[in-house]
């Protein structure tokens, strides 16, 4: 089933839950798949330095038969993942479809640094020249403060 996807800024889903996991198995494609997100939706409604929750698109999917599906793509603490308000096959299937699609279009260049709080660490990650890369390294104390006081200002 083919479907159109676009971002959207109004989300009629009130409670949206993981419903499907993106297909990335490497931190490398992790980066590459958020790369990708820009490249067909712009810029995130929202970008943090937590790692758990880096980022978040609301999406809206309509198929060639007219059914629309609101999903919720992200990188939580499990990854990049898709949420929706249910998880019926006309959900899964866009799911699907929208995961093919990030698979098969050219990722943006970007750069990004984000921390695991509770493992003091610092991440470098992005895409540079159509490459990803990824790299961990301690972070210090007070980075580590400056990043949970920001979670709890928002």
């Amino acid at each position: 089933m083919a479907f159109h996807f676009e971002k959207v800024e109004d989300y009629p889903v009130q409670d949206s839950g993981k419903v499907y996991s993106l297909s990335t198995r490497s931190n490398e494609e992790c980066a590459l798949c958020f790369g990708t997100l820009i490249t067909l939706f712009g810029e995130p409604l929202y970008m943090t330095r937590d790692m758990e929750n880096m980022y978040a698109y609301h999406i809206k999917g309509v198929s060639e038969e007219g059914h629309v599906t609101y999903l919720d793509v992200y990188s939580g603490s499990s990854g990049p993942s898709i949420g929706a308000g249910d998880s019926s096959e006309k959900t899964l299937s866009a799911a699907r479809a929208l995961d093919e699609l990030i698979q098969n279009t050219r990722s943006s260049d970007y750069a990004y640094t984000g921390y695991y709080t509770d493992a003091y660490l610092k991440v470098e990650c992005g895409v540079r020249l159509g490459k990803a890369y990824y790299k961990e390294d301690e972070a210090d104390e007070e980075e580590i403060e400056n990043v949970i006081d920001e979670m709890f200002e928002a």
